[in-house]
């Protein structure tokens, strides 16, 4: 009884820890507002948060559009992208392309073409493609937006030139996650 005892009890304490533990991990990792992201921005700073609906309609009112939330310390847009599932077709034809070099002038132009396409659905309006000069831009991808090098899309329709080019890009998971390693960082 007496060594068994023992054991159970380092088990329960130990198990007691890492219950601890985890609730502080989940107080700590609050949904964070976007009032409290955007006075966390730099005035050269602006994000987007990218959200791809599949079906929101729960198979009732199928909704193929998806979205784009663009904010900075100042402003906070919306901005629909329609024809979600010719985007991902296009994104997934894009990475197919990146993954292997350029055979032929052919294959530079395809992909030319294409990311001057995916890049005009992912910045939807000539305002929003103005205000990404220079900036330094936070992408908060969705669903196979996941897998898109932003800074690979061509903002050229006349000849390759990369998004990085004009700006510095950076990635997060969510919203909350980069709020909240931006607090532990401080």
């Amino acid at each position: 009884r007496g060594l068994g005892d023992v054991y159970k009890r380092q088990e329960l304490s130990k198990l007691t820890q890492d219950s601890n533990q985890l609730n502080a991990n989940l107080n700590a990792a609050a949904v964070s507002s976007l009032k409290s992201s955007k006075k966390n921005l730099d005035d050269d700073e602006l994000q987007m948060e990218y959200y791809i609906s599949k079906d929101d309609g729960f198979g009732i009112y199928p909704n193929l559009n998806s979205y784009v939330l663009v904010y900075s310390r100042e402003t906070v847009q919306l901005y629909e992208i329609p024809e979600t599932k010719k985007l991902e077709s296009q994104v997934t034809q894009l990475v197919e392309l990146i993954r292997q070099p350029f055979q032929n002038e052919e294959a530079v132009q395809l992909y030319s073409d294409l990311a001057y396409q995916i890049y005009l659905k992912l910045v939807p309006s000539e305002e929003l493609r103005t205000r990404l000069k220079g900036k330094n831009i936070t992408i908060i991808p969705d669903s196979f937006l996941s897998f898109l090098p932003f800074e690979t899309l061509s903002n050229s329709k006349d000849e390759v030139r990369y998004l990085i080019q004009d700006s510095e890009f950076h990635y997060a998971y969510s919203r909350s996650f980069l709020d909240l390693t931006e607090r532990s960082e401080h």
